[in-house]
């Protein structure tokens, strides 16, 4: 496995970065293949990155045969965080878009997977229209061909954030509130996954997108996991890789086979 940080620059001159862990072709006999990308977008409530959304994620991709990248998108400070968070994801797939070969990624295999408040992100930059990305630089050929949601936040109504201040300072703009709102039957294939015990995150944001995709005829899967347990919000890969020391409630066997789960939702849907 080869890894390597790229530091990167948005469109309207916001710097950020993509840790990209890959592996190399085989030696020995010619390797032609190119392989699909999962590209990270690690929750922490729109101020910071969750670690244990981040690398563990991406190993665990890359055993399953992806080229794997983490998007460390720019985060709420002193400005709110759309649209800049959403031009740096739009970037973020654009780069490789364009530098596919370089990283023997087939650019029609590219799956965004989002964590938490990552998938907000995730969820709106894949369902803009016309008009609204090419108010932020991009045409329709930069979006994902599918997408991932993990224990999703969809609204800034719905649990997370908690006031409506709280919101305004995520977005003034409240076109980029509810991505379940901007769901059209252009929006990528989604997978979504969540659990009942979720007390950050109400179960309730992944049924209003599950039920918005219905509607507009977009393919999904989605299961939402009975843990029987209190305050797994974050539960990551839900096995010993991502759990906290001394926190037995962050392993769960019956919700960690969402990783399984979703690796063959890939292959059937972009016909791996």
């Amino acid at each position: 496995m080869l890894q390597k940080r790229i530091n990167l620059k948005t469109t309207n001159d916001i710097e950020f970065s993509v840790d990209i862990f890959f592996k190399k072709q085989f030696q020995e006999n010619p390797d032609p293949r190119k392989w699909p990308l999962i590209m990270i977008f690690p929750g922490g409530g729109f101020v910071a990155l969750e670690e244990r959304e981040s690398e563990p994620i991406a190993e665990a991709f890359l055993a399953k045969g992806y080229q794997t990248a983490i998007v460390n998108y720019p985060l709420m400070s002193n400005t709110p965080f759309y649209p800049n968070a959403i031009i740096a994801g739009l970037d973020a797939i654009q780069f490789f878009q364009k530098n596919a070969s370089e990283y023997n990624i087939d650019s029609k295999e590219i799956i965004t997977l989002g964590f938490s408040a990552g998938c907000h992100l995730v969820s709106l930059m894949n369902s803009l229209d016309t008009n609204d990305k090419k108010e932020l630089g991009f045409d329709n050929s930069v979006k994902a061909n599918a997408q991932i949601l993990a224990y999703p936040v969809v609204g800034l109504q719905m649990g997370f954030p908690k006031t409506i201040a709280e919101a305004k300072k995520i977005s003034p703009d409240k076109k980029y509130w509810n991505s379940n709102e901007l769901v059209t039957a252009q929006t990528p294939p989604t997978f979504i996954w969540h659990t009942m015990a979720d007390k950050v995150v109400p179960v309730k944001n992944t049924l209003s997108y599950a039920y918005a995709l219905s509607e507009a005829d977009v393919p999904f899967e989605y299961h939402v996991f009975n843990t029987f347990s209190e305050g797994i919000h974050g539960i990551g890969l839900a096995s010993y890789a991502t759990q906290r020391y001394q926190h037995d409630e962050d392993v769960n066997d019956r919700t960690a086979i969402w990783l399984n789960l979703a690796d063959s939702w890939i292959h059937k849907t972009l016909s791996l």
